[in-house]
């Protein structure tokens, strides 16, 4: 048993799918499949039932996802531990939510590997309701989170930051100049929202239901930059955190109204596990994210 056939053994369960875990880890099928193989002949037990082509974990497979889960994230905690302070190594892995990914995460990122260049960085870009379970399991180091805040009983939340959030219109839109606005006057047009997971989201909805108004939701995405792009063409009113929009709003693309409504209580977080080891490098990383975000 190995290091290799552990990851890959994971990145199958993570994916469901061999194939899916070749083309992420940059395997061949054949590769991973051999690797699999092998690991049961030596556990001596199946780990994967496969019907066709659906595959789930036999009972024993279940049994070894946490054992194999603990071996990887010693594995990464050697590398970072023993790396020299002077010339830091490793492996960090950032869980990143898509709209802080615009500007603020490249600027942090940027920066530190400006600083340590040695140190292979990796970005899981995903909705911030994934991260506490990502953080419980060791698959990230840190998380960049936007919504709202998470539970303190299982985290520390290194950085926290009040976000400004926004509704942006195309410059011809028939809201462009108006003095201000509510969810009374945001309600009469076409919406551009995010998944129904993001907190965002749910802030306005709630809003929304609050003042028992219906809400046209003309499109929904995940992808932020898409969110953009439809409302600089016209479509509709789009609701976003302006780190991830400044940039559209100096150039003139969009068009941020002036809201006069309720606060939407939305933060950003930096956040670690509460029995994370800080190792060098990630130390490093949340001292530049601490200067940048403040």
């Amino acid at each position: 048993m190995d290091f290799k056939q552990l990851k890959t053994f994971l990145k199958i369960v993570d994916s469901n799918s061999f194939t899916g875990a070749a083309s992420a880890l940059g395997y061949a099928q054949s590769t991973v499949t051999t690797q699999i193989k092998n690991l049961e002949e030596e556990l001596h037990s199946p780990l994967f039932e496969r019907i066709g082509k659906t595959i789930t974990l036999t009972s024993e497979g279940k049994l070894l996802v946490p054992y194999a889960r603990q071996v990887i994230q010693i594995e990464r905690s050697i590398f970072n531990d023993l790396s020299p302070a002077t010339n830091l190594t490793g492996h960090l892995v950032i869980g990143a939510a898509e709209s802080l990914c615009n500007l603020l995460v490249p600027k942090i990122v940027r920066q530190f590997k400006q600083n340590y260049p040695g140190v292979n960085v990796e970005i899981r870009f995903g909705n911030s309701g994934i991260f506490p379970e990502l953080l419980k399991r060791g698959e990230i180091d840190v998380a960049f989170s936007i919504g709202k805040k998470m539970d303190e009983n299982n985290f520390i939340s290194y950085l926290t930051r009040k976000e400004r959030m926004c509704m942006l219109v195309n410059p011809m839109h028939p809201l462009a100049d108006t003095e201000q606005v509510t969810i009374d006057t945001i309600t009469q047009y076409p919406l551009l929202l995010t998944s129904r997971s993001c907190a965002y989201r749910s802030a306005l909805t709630r809003m929304a239901k609050e003042h028992t108004l219906p809400i046209n939701i003309a499109l929904e995405t995940g992808n932020v930059q898409a969110l953009k792009q439809f409302a600089t063409s016209g479509i509709g009113i789009t609701f976003l955190p302006y780190v991830a929009v400044e940039d559209s709003i100096i150039s003139g693309e969009l068009i941020e109204l002036h809201w006069a409504g309720e606060d939407f209580g939305i933060i950003s977080e930096v956040v670690i596990h509460k029995n994370k080891h800080i190792f060098p490098a990630l130390e490093h990383l949340l001292s530049i994210a601490k200067t940048m975000m403040q």
